[in-house]
């Protein structure tokens, strides 16, 4: 339904799915919008529809980085034998780390933050070199926020309060 309207979610598109017989709306694309996310959660609450606009997965995956931070660490890990590549962003855009899983495990990446700290930072979840990727987990640095964003607008930062 969604090539027929640019790839944007619209009402009908709802509405066609429930008459069809399902009880779960996931578009295939729209969910790195923010406010189509919110219109598509109305219409599916109003018609008494679940609605998942990350099944899929997010492109990139957004977080903070505090001030004062010199490094911090990401573990990735595939599940069972599936295998996952972590790539990591500064905030200029530029790839400053990267790591891959085998299926036999998990990995750390270790990230300089090399003077970019009190700013956002992003990381991409995508194929290994091997294998097949579909579920995968990543934990954050104890010294990182707890929080993954969709967009950089949206992200957690821990500080006090007023803080910006």
């Amino acid at each position: 339904m969604q090539p027929t309207a640019g790839w944007v979610t619209q009402e009908w598109m709802v509405k066609a799915t429930i008459e069809a017989g399902f009880n779960v709306f996931s578009p295939r694309s729209g969910h790195e919008r923010l406010d189509e996310v919110r219109q598509v959660a109305a219409w599916c609450k109003q018609y008494g529809i679940y609605y998942m606009p990350w099944m899929r997965g997010a492109k990139r995956l957004y977080f903070h980085v505090p001030a004062g931070l010199k490094e911090f660490s990401l573990r990735v890990a595939g599940s069972g034998g599936e295998t996952v590549r972590l790539n990591v962003f500064a905030p200029d855009g530029r790839q400053v780390a990267t790591g891959q899983t085998t299926q036999q495990g998990q990995i750390d990446v270790n990230v300089p933050v090399a003077g970019a700290a009190d700013a956002v930072w992003s990381l991409e979840l995508t194929r290994a070199d091997t294998g097949v990727l579909e579920d995968s987990t990543i934990r954050l640095d104890p010294k990182l926020p707890p929080v993954l964003s969709l967009t950089p607008e949206e992200v957690f930062r821990q500080g006090k309060p007023g803080a910006k």
